[in-house]
């Protein structure tokens, strides 16, 4: 049990009694126990809360030392997270200059074999130009002696072929007609024209309609039941009356006899002399090829195409 006395009450108490009185002075020496067990009891619990207080003060302490040194580790590690990216950032600039300049001198070299293959292809362009005009030139004199030797055969074949400028009005003809003469009545005699046999055979057919504006003129016009082939003859083929032949004469008889609109229709070339690229065009365009040997019409290539 703790005494309520303090220390004032307990001097005032002293003065009072009679020490001298055994009860007064037992009095007394109780009361001074129990305030002298309540000041150490006091002073016990003051060291208690003292340490405990110092406890967690050392405890705040050291919690504020370890946040401080965290802090600083912190502020360590983001120095040197700002130093490696300011690294890193500097090493980019350098990666990016570097590429630049390479892409650069990449582009700079690109542009020079660019040049270079430019100004080989030009070179090779002029070349090739070069050659195929000296082969044209070539060809042209080759097909002008080939003219030539196809003039003296028919200057041998004229006499007998003068039966049939008689039938057609004499021997003054052009070349063209000359060959047009011969072509017809060749293909007159053999009514066939590779494995097609023919039931009818016209010359110079024209033909105008009116309400379309359209005109057609067919040198030759060899027709049976289901099959027409259309006969372009020249004394000279040349790459352009192929490329009219087809393009424009072709496509318009069909229009101009719509009554035949369900025949199959193949074209032919016929003359003495071609050019190549006459040639080629009318095996590109699957025409039937006729031309003259001796006295005769050799079909030199049979149509693959219909109209």
């Amino acid at each position: 049990m703790e005494s309520k006395i303090t220390y004032e009450q307990l001097i005032d108490l002293m003065h009072k009694s009679d020490l001298r009185n055994e009860k007064a002075w037992s009095e007394f020496r109780n009361e001074y126990r129990f305030y002298v067990k309540n000041e150490q009891k006091k002073h016990e619990r003051r060291s208690l809360e003292e340490d405990k207080r110092r406890k967690e003060e050392d405890k705040r302490r050291k919690e504020e030392d370890k946040r401080r040194k965290e802090e600083e580790k912190r502020r360590k590690e983001e120095e040197k997270r700002r130093k490696e990216e300011e690294k890193r950032r500097k090493e980019e600039e350098k990666n990016k200059k570097e590429e630049e300049k390479s892409r650069k001198e990449e582009n700079l070299k690109r542009d020079k074999e660019e040049e270079e293959r430019r100004k080989e292809e030009v070179k090779r362009r002029e070349e090739e130009a070069k050659r195929k005009i000296d082969e044209i030139t070539k060809r042209e004199q080759a097909e002008e002696r080939r003219s030539e030797n196809w003039e003296k055969e028919w200057l041998k074949l004229r006499a007998s072929i003068k039966e049939i400028h008689g039938e057609l009005g004499g021997i003054g003809k052009s070349n063209g007609e000359i060959a047009e003469d011969f072509f017809y009545s060749g293909l007159k005699k053999s009514m066939h024209i590779f494995d097609i046999d023919i039931e009818e055979i016209e010359k110079n057919r024209n033909k105008f309609r009116k309400s379309l504006q359209l005109k057609g003129e067919y040198d030759i016009i060899l027709t049976n039941s289901s099959v027409i082939v259309l006969v372009e003859v020249k004394y000279k083929f040349k790459e352009r009356h192929v490329i009219k032949f087809v393009t424009k004469q072709i496509p318009k008889y069909k229009v101009l006899f719509p009554e035949r609109k369900d025949y199959k229709v193949y074209g032919a070339i016929a003359g003495f002399t071609f050019e190549d690229k006459a040639i080629e065009l009318a095996n590109e365009y699957g025409l039937f090829i006729l031309t003259q040997s001796g006295e005769n019409i050799e079909i030199v290539k049979n149509a693959t195409i219909t109209y």
